[in-house]
This record gives C-alpha cells, structure tokens and sequence, in this order.
C-alpha cells in the first residue's frame, strides 16, 4: 500500500485515549526512523472517538513530521476522529470520501 500511495501508511482501529499518545507518538518516529523518509501519510482510521485533547497531540505530531497527510475512513471516523481528520484538512490536505456506488 505503501508503494500505491507513494507514503506512509497507518491504519488506526479503536477509541482514542490520552494513554495511545505516546505509542502513537514512538510509531511515527520510528516510521520516519527507517531510512526512508516520507513527507506523506496516508491514515486508515475506524475510530467511535474518544479525547479531543489527545486529537491535538496526535495533529502536531504528524504536521511534525509530514508536509501531507489523507485519511482513508472505510467505516467510522466518530467526534474525536472527526476532529483528527477535520484539524488536518486546515494543513495543506485532502479530505474525501471513498465510496462507490455497487450499480
């Protein structure tokens, strides 16, 4: 998926919580740790929400370290996940849906 959307890519699945920050944190830098420094991210996220605090740490550590970022909502982005995803679009992103019509 990575070499199709020529970035990172990252998929988030649960509720987001003040004790997620720091994981999420040491993941993305180990991601721009390996060697092969992307300035896109692409975000697969399915959240029902959680803290708006926690949203604001996630946002500056990705504008940190990524000039662009698109999220990917296959099924939910709820309240704090809708903030994630609406706090980038401020930045320089894209936000879309992906749906198709089965006709």
């Amino acid at each position: 998926m990575e070499e199709y959307f020529e970035g990172d890519c990252i998929f988030y699945y649960g509720l987001i919580f003040p004790s997620v920050e720091k994981r999420f944190r040491e993941f993305i830098e180990l991601l721009q740790d390996d060697g092969d420094k992307n300035e896109r991210l692409i975000v697969f996220l399915n959240t029902s929400g959680g803290s708006t605090e926690t949203v604001e740490k996630m946002v500056e550590i990705v504008r940190y370290h990524y000039s662009e970022v698109y999220f990917v909502v296959p099924d939910e982005a709820v309240s704090a996940g809708t903030i994630l995803c609406i706090l980038h679009v401020a930045e320089n992103c894209v936000f879309s849906s992906v749906w198709q019509s089965s006709s």
